[in-house]
């Protein structure tokens, strides 16, 4: 799963809806179904929400929640951090669309009297910022989110815990609401992975956007369950460790021990070993060997530069084509040393 910025994900919002037709309020519709889907089955027993909504389209998303978590028997208030004639576009259409008046607090005497109302929810769900905004956030915005985080309860951030910066690959600065759980759309932002948002879920739900219009120049993937899974499918009965491929390990006797013997438990495949191997030894190896994958801990070590690069091109090069998996570090003494083909997973 690709990570994208949040200018690229402003795009692929666009793109969507632009070239893919589907409509900007149904990406909305969907990305509040989420949420209130998301609330329904991690905090079945919450039977009162509150919803903190801001003026843009992550309020939007609130609203659709708020609506779909009242259509599903919760008791949900809603707090508007602004006046409703100040909702613009997609957020203005799914105020309408709310089945209860809001809560207005668009003031700092309003937020207080309010406060009582966020203390009285078994949970809240935080719709006041999303992944467009850049920090420092100030103002009423900042005093709502002091609010959510002195409350005690759970919370859900929608797309991303309000005040963060959703580019940021570290720690954050300013004020953040506090987050139990993170569901957010489409791809995830560098904070979502790098940043320790939360110390609970972050969900990545789709909401209607082909493959074809996540694009991102970042180079940065994620692992998820479904790049995995086609390995760990359903196995016979009688299988065993030879059914599943051999590794071939090639190195020094002296080199780091991973993958040890006994990793060959864990990862359920037969593993070769051939220490001590030098440049003349590699056709040898191939031959006799029968590997479906190739590990090499210390090539690095093999010899000088040139023997190295070339020991590690004749083995990416064999007739059969292995799936290859090097440390980055053994290269470090020789950058020219470039690989070929597919990774191991």
């Amino acid at each position: 799963m690709k990570i994208v910025s949040a200018a690229e994900m402003r795009e692929i919002d666009r793109v969507t809806s632009e070239r893919f037709g589907v409509p900007s309020l149904t990406l909305m519709e969907n990305a509040g179904t989420a949420i209130a889907d998301f609330v329904l089955s991690h905090y079945a027993q919450a039977s009162r929400v509150g919803v903190v909504c801001g003026k843009g389209n992550n309020g939007g998303d609130g609203f659709v929640a708020a609506r779909k978590l009242i259509e599903a028997g919760r008791e949900v208030i809603v707090l508007l951090l602004a006046e409703p004639g100040d909702l613009r576009g997609d957020a203005a259409e799914m105020f309408k669309r709310m089945t209860h008046a809001p809560t207005i607090a668009k003031s700092h005497d309003e937020l207080a009297a309010a406060k009582r109302l966020l203390n009285e929810q078994q949970l809240l769900v935080d719709a006041i910022l999303g992944t467009g905004f850049r920090p420092p956030v100030s103002g009423l915005y900042a005093e709502a989110i002091a609010a959510i985080n002195a409350a005690g309860l759970p919370v859900i951030a929608v797309d991303i815990p309000s005040g963060a910066d959703a580019d940021v690959r570290g720690a954050q600065t300013g004020a953040i609401a506090r987050a139990d759980a993170i569901v957010t759309f489409t791809a995830p932002r560098p904070a979502h992975v790098f940043g320790g948002l939360t110390d609970g879920p972050t969900v990545i739900a789709p909401i209607g956007s082909p493959n074809e219009a996540i694009r991102s120049s970042l180079q940065l993937n994620l692992i998820t369950p479904s790049d995995i899974a086609p390995f760990i499918g359903p196995r016979p009965r009688d299988a065993n460790k030879g059914s599943f491929g051999h590794v071939l390990v090639i190195g020094l006797q002296s080199a780091g021990s991973f993958p040890a013997k006994g990793d060959q438990e864990k990862w359920d495949v037969l593993t070769q070993y051939f220490w001590n191997v030098g440049l003349h030894d590699v056709d040898g190896v191939l031959e006799d060997s029968d590997h479906r994958a190739l590990y090499l801990p210390s090539v690095a070590n093999l010899g000088s530069a040139a023997e190295c690069k070339t020991v590690v091109e004749r083995l990416l090069a064999a007739p059969d084509a292995l799936p290859a998996s090097v440390p980055a570090d053994n290269f470090g003494p020789y950058p020219s040393v470039q690989l070929r083909g597919d990774s191991l997973p």
